[in-house]
């Protein structure tokens, strides 16, 4: 089937980072990555194939870089986009550090497959994804997603939650407005860093660690590692030359906060920063309101968004219901 379709992602939270790239051309990864969708973090795109030639990101026209990116994405996949109607928007902001790149470029795969009825393999799919953004193929799935470069591509596997962890996650807004380094600039200037190739080394181990704390349901050794990875994750980039440094007074404070409860309350919560100055809070549904009220009093603390764990791709089509979209096995 051709024709309109919107399409609805989550963005995606990794708690084993993902941080450069073995192909920049392709976006192959050098580090897998484990993440999970937050459900209040939404990007809905809608593509019309048979449209005017809009092409729209949150409300406004897209720039000729943006466009061509879209444009770039058709062409790979064999679609005519000279009447395409392309409009996209983040329920969150955009490019702050919140994984709008993750959910925006999932989104727009899924909803060109869709809009053109294009039958694509599992491996392209993914791999089309990818080279979108190299955190998208993560919202291509729902409960746990885990990448791992593989030869010249990459695989994606889905853990599912454990039934018994009831989560959630807190996303501490420390600042307004886009991020001051835009990720793929950072990963190749990470490569300066004396850290660099000890944490490609060291990277299989923490993903590894993860995956056996979600099959044992280990919550608290799952957070430890979470952390592990952010503060390796950045110390690269702190380290590069020039340093990049993506926190900010409030980061600090946020992360100090977290570690004052975890201690003062013994209860498992734990914090991951991606590529922004924001912090997200992993806990217990039960504790999530206790932990959030704490954090809302940072001096500093814009926002504070309480999401519940989210889903895979959401598809509608005019006057049908919305469908789960399944990757294919």
């Amino acid at each position: 089937m051709t024709g309109p379709v919107t399409v609805t992602t989550c963005s995606n939270i990794a708690l084993i980072k993902y941080w450069g790239k073995r192909d920049a051309e392709r976006n192959i990864p050098d580090v897998g990555s484990l993440s999970l969708p937050l459900g209040a973090l939404q990007t809905v795109t809608t593509v019309d194939p048979d449209g005017r030639g809009r092409f729209e990101l949150d409300g406004r026209e897209m720039s000729e870089r943006e466009r061509e990116r879209i444009l770039a994405l058709c062409r790979r996949l064999g679609v005519d986009a000279a009447h395409l109607d392309f409009c996209t928007e983040n329920r969150f902001p955009t490019a702050a550090g919140l994984a709008s790149s993750a959910s925006g470029g999932a989104a727009a795969v899924v909803a060109l497959i869709e809009a053109f009825g294009l039958q694509l393999s599992r491996d392209r799919i993914i791999a089309e994804t990818l080279r979108v953004s190299g955190s998208a193929p993560r919202s291509l799935i729902e409960g746990f997603a885990r990448i791992d470069p593989v030869g010249d591509g990459v695989s994606l596997r889905a853990l599912p939650v454990p039934a018994a962890w009831d989560l959630r996650v807190l996303v501490v807004c420390t600042a307004t407005g886009p991020k001051k380094h835009l990720s793929r600039d950072a990963m190749a200037q990470s490569r300066t860093s004396p850290y660099y190739d000890a944490w490609v080394a060291s990277h299989p181990s923490d993903l590894d660690a993860a995956e056996q704390a979600i099959h044992d349901m280990d919550l608290a050794s799952l957070l430890a590692t979470m952390e592990h990875s952010t503060l390796k994750m950045h110390a690269v980039p702190v380290t590069s030359r020039p340093a990049i440094i993506y926190w900010n007074a409030v980061t600090w404070a946020v992360i100090e906060r977290v570690r004052a409860i975890r201690e003062r309350e013994h209860i498992p919560a734990g914090f991951t920063m991606d590529a922004g100055p924001h912090v997200k809070v992993f806990c217990e549904a039960r504790h999530a309101e206790r932990i959030g009220d704490e954090l809302r009093q940072i001096p500093g603390v814009v926002d504070l968004i309480t999401t519940e764990i989210g889903h895979g791709p959401i598809v509608q089509r005019a006057g049908a219901a919305p469908e789960p979209w399944r990757l294919p096995a």
